[in-house]
């Protein structure tokens, strides 16, 4: 029984996506493609980042497909909080715009005491 628990648990844990690593290098950056910071908010219970992704290649970005950067406390980027990443579940054709929203929250701190949080290593991706 206690067998058959943890290779649920863990099989859950796997599904999640909890594996992801920010910043990891063992991707593909997506060179063509340009994304463009329309709004970031520093709210009671997190951070939020909001933007666009333009495709500028002449080839579809097949899904999935990913947007993350690493959130810190202001611009000189000496204190981080970490990350986060979201995946794309559509293809995004030549030319075409598509919105994205990042998100990151930390039990450690208030996040509305960091109004002037900032972001930093934003990037596209798709996995090796």
């Amino acid at each position: 029984m206690k067998k058959i628990l943890l290779t649920l648990t863990l099989s859950l844990f796997l599904a999640t996506g909890c594996y992801d690593i920010i910043g990891s290098n063992d991707v593909f950056e997506l060179d063509n493609a340009t994304l463009t910071v329309t709004s970031m908010e520093a709210q009671n219970y997190r951070w939020k980042v909001s933007g666009t992704i333009v495709n500028n290649g002449n080839s579809t970005i097949e899904a999935p497909w990913y947007i993350e950067a690493m959130f810190y406390s202001d611009s000189t980027f000496t204190e981080t909080f970490g990350g986060d990443n979201d995946r794309m579940n559509f293809p995004l054709e030549p030319g075409v715009t598509s919105y994205w929203t990042l998100t990151h929250s930390s039990d450690a701190v208030v996040e509305a005491n960091y109004p002037n949080f900032a972001i930093k290593d934003l990037r596209a991706y798709i996995n090796k």
